[in-house]
């Protein structure tokens, strides 16, 4: 049997998606997109303003009290709370979702995931940050997302093998948008999106059991919780594996298929 070719971190899909994170910029954008991201945000903050009071929501918020989770700086939408950051992109993610009134598209519903990690993400950032950033963020999310799901065959294929990309290629997104918001360099975003090919996951069966259908609500939150766990780790040199096998590869998530090149956002 041979031996799988080694490919040098620096090289990887993953890092050349790492590295058009960092160099995009708002001008980099067409405004066709850059005014529909703005929608697309205040309708996901919208969508989490009224999932505040959806039972998925409450019960999220009951429990972190019960657990001892204290306040922090960062809004929990809709109710007029301060949490942490990795606590208010979990809360806020569910709220997004609780009602399905959230967008698709990205990953299939990306405003539930990238916005609550890049809103959340202010909050770490250590400096102002403009809203031309935010929406650039916002839409990287978003770009990298379906780059992550059409590695993965596209929405059908991908669902209709049992996965739910939501939970599946969101956390790229999520980490993504984080990672712009918080400035970070092509090595640590490259960390960060390796990182979250470890953890990110969904299948779609809970679709089968009628009882188990909030799972469905739960995984967008997750991705992003999750998405700011990578990031912090990534920023404080929390590593990746240095080399990757397999040639046309981002992530072992994404093996069967060939990932976007970036070009341009669209």
């Amino acid at each position: 049997m041979s031996q799988e070719k080694l490919i040098p971190a620096d090289q990887t899909k993953c890092a050349e998606l790492a590295r058009f994170v960092v160099r995009t910029t708002f001008e980099d954008l067409p405004e066709a997109i850059a005014q529909k991201a703005v929608r697309h945000i205040l309708d996901s903050i919208g969508a989490g303003t009224a999932g505040a009071i959806a039972p998925e929501t409450t019960i999220l918020t009951q429990t972190l009290h019960a657990a001892g989770e204290g306040s922090g700086a960062a809004p929990h939408w809709g109710r007029g709370e301060k949490m942490t950051p990795l606590n208010a992109a979990l809360v806020n993610g569910t709220a997004s979702h609780a009602f399905e009134l959230d967008d698709t598209g990205g990953c299939d519903h990306s405003g539930a995931v990238v916005v609550p990690a890049a809103v959340a993400a202010l909050e770490l950032a250590g400096r102002p940050v403009s809203g031309k950033e935010f929406i650039t963020a916002v839409v990287l999310g978003y770009d990298i997302a379906r780059r992550a799901l059409e590695a993965c065959g596209a929405y059908e294929p991908h669902n209709g093998a049992g996965f739910h990309s939501t939970g599946t290629c969101g956390p790229f997104g999520a980490a993504a948008a984080a990672a712009k918001i918080l400035g970070l360099n092509a090595l640590q975003s490259r960390h960060a999106l390796g990182i979250a090919s470890a953890y990110s996951g969904g299948l779609w069966a809970f679709m089968t059991a009628l009882r188990l259908c909030a799972c469905r609500r739960d995984m967008p939150p997750w991705a992003v919780s999750l998405a700011h766990c990578w990031l912090v780790r990534a920023s404080r040199g929390r590593l990746k594996p240095s080399k990757r096998s397999g040639a046309a590869s981002t992530t072992p998530t994404l093996r069967r298929h060939r990932i976007r090149t970036p070009g341009c956002v669209t």
